[in-house]
Formats: C-alpha cells, structure tokens, sequence
C-alpha cells in the first residue's frame, strides 16, 4: 500500500472503476487517501468509510510520480506547512519535480538541480509522464473525474471557480476560439447548454458565464463543467463581486483575459462587465487620467489626492501619477482597505499581481501613488 495526495480540486470517489459507477462522495484537494490497488491502468483502489472505492490516477499523486508546478513564484519550504517554516527557493510553471512523499495539504518534490522540499498541494498538477499512470489528460485541465455536477449545480447568477490552470475559456462549446485562465479563476455563471465531451469526461454539460471585455462591455463565454469546483453567491453590489473576481485573477496574463498593450485601466473595465450586475462605470478611450475624469465629472465618483487624509475603502481605485495633474500612468484596485492597504492590479509585467501600501507613508509598491478613487457603483 502506498499514500497518494488527490491534486486538481475535488475527486469523486466511486464504487467502482468507471465514471458510470455510483459515487461514494468526494475527497477535497490536497487529500491524502491509502491507496490499496494500483493494478488498473486508470484507477486507484482506496477506501470510502470502510468500503473499497476508486479514484482516477490522473488527479492522485504517490511517490515517484512527477508533478508540474501550475503558478509563478511558488514558495517550496523546508517543511510541510506556512507556520515556522522557511523559504528554500521558488519555481514558476511549468516546472516538473518528483514526488518523495506526501502530507496533508503538502507534497515533498525533488526537482532538478535543487534540494528537496514541500510545496502545497493548492500549486502542483500530476504530469502526464507520471509513473504511476493517469496524467492530467486532456487539454482542459480539470478534466477527468474532478469538479463536474449537473445543471442544477451551475445556477444562474452564481460564481464558479476553475479547479486547474490552462482551462479553455471558449467563444462556443467545444470550439477552437479560446483563452486559457489559471486555476481558481472565477466567473459569473448565466447558465448551462449541452455540446461535445471532452478528453478525460464523458459529461456533455457546459457552462455560461459572462466574459469582460477591456471596454466594460462583455461577451458569453463557456467553460466545460468538469473545470469548475463548487459555486457560490455572492451579495448584489459591484464592488463586492469586482473585489471577490480581482483576487482570484493573479498571474494571469492580459492575453489570458483577452487585453492587450497598457491594460491596467481596462482591467477595471473588465472586472465590472465580468460581475453580473449593471456597473455607472463609463469607458473612455484612452490612458488613466481620461477614465479617472470621466468618472469624476459625468458619474460622481469621488477624487481623494495623495496627503489629504482619505483611508482607502475596498472597491476604490488606486490611481499613480505626478500630484496636482490629470494624467495618470497606472490604476490598481483596492481589495483591503485602511492605513496599510493592499492592491490588485493589472499589467504589472502583463500579469494581475497583489501589491501591499501605506497611506502614511503615501507609497503602493515601490512607488509613490497619486490618489484614490472612490466610486459610486
């Protein structure tokens, strides 16, 4: 018998071996199960309460597997676990290591040409090399036996998050017109159609979901349902839901979010457009201090310049600039608010990256900022 780590979000196990079978239930991401049979070509024997189960190997990882790192700057620690631990070094996708061992939540790799250490199991997929069989399969990441559901799962006006990185966010089901976003990536969910399967699942279920466009306007988009976790509500206000989408967008590209060159401002565009609700937010062709104007003059959004007192709240923008001007040259979104804030912002090195600030010391980052603006959505 040999431990495994289940990676790739939630994985059905079945009471037999065949996406046909009854399911027993469902183990959570970065689950460590005993493996019991290994003899299947495309299934782990294992145990449900007592009772034999089975688990697609391409989403359960054992020793000897090699596993594919699925973000940029992943932390790899001496030890299992954030607390008292410390930083060895970073890998950024599409690195592979070894696994040596798992733990809850952890797996211990061994990458090439660097020492062994634990990076968590939020981070790695199972590669397709994998000796132990299975591999992530298909070209939509999740795929397999994870996430899934029926209709009623995907309701209309719920969040849906991606459970892998490189899932194919289409123009139609099944068609060759796509983005590709990173694991967690959320999306508003309008509703569910049928169309063709997939590699790795037999479900012909897809889902609707609402798409931004960097001019604040969007497009319908959809998502096979076997790359999407659990959904969720979240309350009737714009700002509520651009804070909730922003955060779950780091590291992807304007490309992966279909934007190009000098983005910042359009990612805020996008973020209202993408949130399900009716945004007062007008698109203005042009740099940061166009859009700031525009909103301040014809929508009342509220200018508070670096030095006069304001405490940022979530939902304000960031705005970085020379003092005393209308031009901008960056915009972010506040997602924390208070003396020290933190920011989500995008095309920092054409990617959605966090950033931490002081009011005190009137710094975001490695730079002065010009001001906040608080909007009236």
């Amino acid at each position: 018998m040999a431990n495994g780590i289940v990676l790739g979000g939630s994985l059905r196990c079945r009471k037999s071996p065949t996406t046909s079978a009854d399911v027993w239930g469902s183990f959570s991401n970065g689950t460590v199960l005993t493996v019991t049979n290994s003899s299947d070509d495309e299934w782990f024997q294992t145990t449900w309460n007592g009772s034999v189960g089975y688990v697609m190997k391409s989403f359960v990882a054992v020793a000897g597997d090699t596993v594919q790192v699925n973000a940029t700057n992943v932390n790899v620690r001496n030890n299992p676990g954030t607390s008292g631990t410390t930083v060895l070094y970073q890998l950024d996708s599409p690195a592979t290591a070894e696994v040596v061992s798992v733990d809850t939540d952890w797996v211990h790799i061994q990458p090439s040409g660097e020492e062994d250490g634990w990076i968590s199991a939020d981070y790695v997929d199972k590669s397709s090399g994998s000796s132990s069989g299975g591999g992530t399969g298909g070209d939509e990441g999740s795929g397999g036996d994870t996430g899934g559901g029926d209709d009623t799962t995907f309701q209309a006006g719920h969040f849906g998050r991606t459970t892998k990185t490189g899932v194919r966010v289409r123009l139609t089901p099944g068609s060759d017109d796509f983005v590709q976003v990173v694991k967690g990536s959320m999306f508003y969910i309008e509703g569910t159609v049928t169309g063709p399967t997939i590699s790795g699942s037999t479900s012909t279920l897809w889902v609707k979901v609402r798409f931004g466009k960097g001019d604040g306007t969007y497009e319908s988009r959809y998502i096979h349902s076997s790359c999407f976790g659990d959904t969720l509500t979240i309350t009737n206000s714009v700002k509520t839901r651009i804070v909730a989408i922003a955060q779950t967008l780091v590291n992807n590209t304007g490309g992966n979010l279909g934007m190009g060159g000098d983005w910042c401002q359009r990612f805020i565009y996008w973020l209202c457009a993408a949130s399900g609700m009716s945004a007062s937010m007008p698109y203005s062709e042009g740099y940061c201090g166009q859009a700031r104007l525009a909103m301040v003059n014809s929508y009342g959004a509220q200018w508070h310049q670096r030095g006069d007192g304001y405490i940022p709240s979530a939902g304000d923008l960031i705005y970085f600039g020379e003092l005393n001007s209308n031009v901008s040259s960056h915009v972010g979104l506040v997602y924390q608010g208070g003396n020290s804030f933190k920011t989500v912002e995008g095309n920092l090195s054409d990617k959605v990256q966090l950033r931490e600030g002081s009011v005190s010391a009137g710094e975001c980052g490695d730079r002065s900022y010009q001001g906040f603006l608080r909007l009236n959505i």
